[in-house]
């Protein structure tokens, strides 16, 4: 059986496992596009295979100090339940809007540029990312990555549902050790509206699952997330480094199609 080698920042996995984790994906992406482009779009299953991937980035972004520090809000079982299901409601509305906002205005100005023309492109880029996400991000950091994290007087008392969602909600405040979220943000461009927009409102949304967690079950309160940051945070790599091959190659199946149709225009 293989295992997975777990370091500080970074996920490996063995030459074998990584090869056959890359063919299954690519076999799952190549297999949904055929099966469902020609029923909903090409654009459509692309879509569908990155909420897929928008999930795991989502999840997995709670390892991340302000993710843990967020918990920790709502983890403070000295206050009624009805008082904390209403915060966890209210962050998760805020994050799901702020996420919907950006992806809004990426979604319409990639409509704009007519950038959806460009939506196989995306393949190889995600399959990259991929890769990162499973070799490890030197140091820890993906790239292009905030290093700033909310100030602890920002989120005391009743008003920290709402600075929660504002800043976390929208993947772009906070330090993303996901490359693969970048891949979400080309995507939010390339995907014509509203499947941009729907995309990074879901990450909003699946953002704020880990607090209405901690809400409900004892169980999930913030030591959990604490003591198994670690295994989250590297799990989340693999699981989104499959997600991102998949949808890459779902993305690659369209350029290739596109690149044929203009060899038989051409001929």
């Amino acid at each position: 059986m293989t295992s997975l080698l777990w370091g500080e920042h970074s996920v490996f996995v063995d030459r074998r496992s990584g090869w056959a984790a890359l063919l299954a994906a690519l076999l799952l992406g190549i297999a949904v596009f055929a099966l469902s482009a020609p029923v909903v779009g090409p654009a459509e299953t692309i879509a569908l295979l990155a909420a897929g991937l928008t999930i795991p980035v989502a999840v997995a972004k709670t390892a991340t100090a302000c993710g843990l520090n967020a918990i920790g809000t709502f983890s403070d079982y000295s206050r009624s339940r009805r008082s904390r299901l209403l915060d966890a409601a209210l962050y998760a509305v805020v994050s799901t809007v702020v996420g919907g906002v950006i992806g809004f205005v990426l979604s319409v100005s990639g409509d704009y540029l007519h950038a959806s023309r460009a939506l196989g492109m995306a393949g190889p880029i995600l399959i990259y990312l991929g890769y990162r996400e499973y070799r490890g991000s030197p140091g820890g950091r993906a790239v292009l990555t905030s290093q700033w994290q909310v100030p602890a007087p920002w989120v005391r008392g009743r008003r920290a549902p709402v600075i929660w969602g504002v800043f976390l909600g929208s993947g772009l405040s906070t330090w993303m050790p996901h490359p693969s979220f970048h891949g979400l943000l080309l995507l939010a461009i390339l995907l014509p509206f509203p499947l941009g927009a729907g995309l990074l409102a879901l990450y909003g949304a699946v953002r704020s699952t880990p607090a209405i967690a901690a809400v409900v079950s004892r169980r999930c309160a913030s030591d959990f997330f604490v003591m198994r940051s670690l295994e989250l945070r590297l799990a989340g790599h693999a699981l989104t480094g499959f997600m991102s091959w998949a949808t890459g190659a779902a993305a690659s199946a369209l350029l290739l199609q596109a690149v044929v149709s203009m060899l038989e225009g051409g001929s």
